[in-house]
């Protein structure tokens, strides 16, 4: 079975998402830096990735996101705060959408579960 290739500019692109968990991300600041237009990164992104750069990057967090909810105490407030959402009902809002329960829910079944945490 083939493998996909990874331009170059997609990789790029995937290391600017991977370090940016922590700060809001802004595309028009990645065009700036890159010299490309959003069409072109979001585009290049998907073709390697099968996801948007937005797609990439809000399921990184979430999945960070469940990873403190199992091994941090900090509150979804905090954890909101740190991944740079919006604000925690964002935050509370995607997580749900995302993985079927609230971050709340998650911690209380994950901590009378610890099974959970491996899916």
């Amino acid at each position: 079975k083939g493998e996909k290739r990874v331009s170059q500019t997609a990789r790029l692109i995937y290391y600017e998402l991977f370090y940016s968990i922590d700060r809001p991300f802004s595309l028009d600041s990645l065009c700036e830096k890159l010299f490309l237009s959003k069409a072109e990164i979001i585009r290049e992104f998907k073709k390697s990735y099968d996801m948007t750069p937005y797609q990439f990057l809000l399921a990184r967090k979430l999945r960070f996101a469940k990873s403190m909810l199992e091994n941090d105490n900090a509150s979804v407030k905090e954890i909101s705060e740190f991944l740079a959402f919006s604000s925690p009902y964002h935050f509370s809002n995607c997580f749900k959408k995302h993985f079927g329960c609230s971050p709340l829910q998650y911690r209380k079944n994950a901590l009378a579960n610890p099974k959970i945490q491996n899916q």
